[in-house]
């Protein structure tokens, strides 16, 4: 009997351990912003990576993404309502006004503020120092899998991964109110798909997740 009191504990203990990786800390998250100041129009605050799992993890204590791989990965395979979500339990408790950035601030942000002739973030060139896509995003295996979050070189503003890796939502709604606009192509995505001026959307309601679809956020300047 003390044999399996012994087994049950070690059982119970053993979950325990496991769910605390699930609970939700909000303080220990800290998004870095960078200003973005267009000639035209008003400046905004943008983050200067992807949302990665570790962040995620904290507000809303899950891990949803198709790649387990790190902490510094981005967060991916999320819903449109589960973003929402996450924006607003992170504002509830920091009081910071996230949100998501419009199609319009996302280029903005992309072309470094003032529109200079960049086809991609950061470059007009050759997508390989700037972007995780299908040519340089391969595992052992073959399979384009997405990469820690600031690994390639930034753009201007000193933004990272605006274009690859993760496709990012955008606060603009599609189509009957039925998609929202994603940006920036992904770690499977062909160059064109990367180009800052590329789009593509998803379903934004029911809860279905974009497939390597994962977000940044934006603030208003106060």
């Amino acid at each position: 009997m003390r044999k399996v009191s012994f087994i049950l504990t070690v059982v119970f203990v053993a979950f325990l351990a496991a769910s605390c990786d699930y609970q939700p800390v909000i303080a220990k998250v800290e998004i870095q912003m960078v200003k973005v100041a267009p000639e035209k129009g008003e400046a905004f605050f943008i983050g200067k990576y992807e949302v990665t799992q570790k962040e995620w993890r904290a507000v809303m204590g899950t891990k949803p993404a198709g790649n387990l791989s790190g902490d510094d990965y981005p967060v991916e395979n999320v819903s449109y309502d589960e973003v929402l979500e996450f924006i607003a339990k992170l504002n509830e408790k920091t009081n910071a006004g996230y949100r998501l950035p419009t199609r319009q601030e996302w280029e903005t942000a992309a072309y470094a503020a003032n529109r200079q002739f960049y086809k991609y973030a950061g470059t007009t060139d050759s997508l390989d120092a700037y972007a995780w896509y299908k040519n340089n995003s391969q595992d052992v295996h073959n399979e384009a899998q997405t990469h820690p979050v600031g690994t390639k070189k930034p753009n201007a503003l000193g933004l990272y991964d605006m274009s690859g890796n993760v496709s990012e939502m955008t606060s603009d709604i599609a189509i009957n109110s039925e998609y929202v606009y994603i940006k920036g192509g992904t770690c499977k995505s062909v160059p064109s798909n990367c180009e800052i001026t590329a789009q593509d959307s998803i379903l934004n309601y029911g809860g279905v997740r974009g497939i390597r679809c994962g977000f940044r956020l934006a603030r208003s300047v106060k």
